[in-house]
């Protein structure tokens, strides 16, 4: 009899300590769902993405935790708004209970993101990490090189797995002009993050060119027109 207590204890084991949110962004509204924080800004398409499938991966059951690691949003005032807080709205109005949410705001680039997971870890847990296919491998190399126990997600293989309501405009969107130019951007990235071991070179980057403009929006489709 001494068994079932065990199993039921194992099957109420969540898998990771975390899902771990990276997002693409946040900047001025251009369509879609309307923020009650300020409604003059919103989540990128990408990093709706990442909230999507960070979302899915909660529902399957991954952890009950969610650990938002948010950017400061491209124009507004700076400390006032970033990512984790419209992420973190988005996330209450699926379900997602507010204590099950932890946020880290204000973060200029991914090193100083991942840099703060490293500060936080549970050394015993293991964290998943959703982040866009196009970004993953910069991820990667920071989580190896902070030692942060992770298993990696692409955003984009969660989304089209859930359904084809999102697997089609993810489809889509892997070949528009925008991902080209974000993977393009990538590639120097990688090679900064691969010999600056502090973080020195790239949290100056970012001191110089600021926090990266929203990289797309997906584009609005037309209504129709009422016969």
């Amino acid at each position: 009899m001494s068994e079932y207590p065990a199993r039921k204890e194992f099957q109420a084991k969540k898998s990771y300590e975390a899902i771990v949110a990276m997002p693409y962004s946040s900047g001025r509204y251009r369509h879609g769902r309307e923020s009650k924080i300020d409604p003059r800004f919103s989540m990128t398409y990408e990093t709706k993405m990442v909230a999507t499938a960070a979302l899915q991966a909660y529902k399957e059951g991954k952890s009950d935790k969610i650990i938002l690691l948010g950017e400061q949003t491209v124009g507004a005032e700076r400390g006032v708004l970033s990512t984790d807080q419209l992420i973190k709205e988005f996330l209450i109005a699926k379900g997602v209970p507010e204590a099950n949410i932890i946020i880290h705001s204000g973060l200029g680039n991914s090193f100083q993101q991942l840099q703060r997971l490293s500060e936080i870890q549970n050394p015993d847990g293991k964290y998943l990490v959703v982040s866009l296919n196009f970004h993953q491998p910069r991820v990667k190399l920071l989580t190896k090189k902070m030692r942060i126990p992770v298993e990696h997600a692409s955003a984009e293989e969660l989304l089209i797995k859930r359904s084809e309501h999102y697997g089609k405009p993810v489809k889509k969107w892997k070949h528009s002009l925008g991902i080209l130019k974000a993977s393009l951007i990538e590639v120097p990235l990688r090679i900064l993050t691969r010999v600056d071991s502090d973080g020195k070179g790239q949290n100056a980057l970012t001191e110089i060119l600021g926090t990266r403009e929203p990289l797309t929006a997906f584009p609005r489709q037309r209504k129709r027109k009422k016969q």
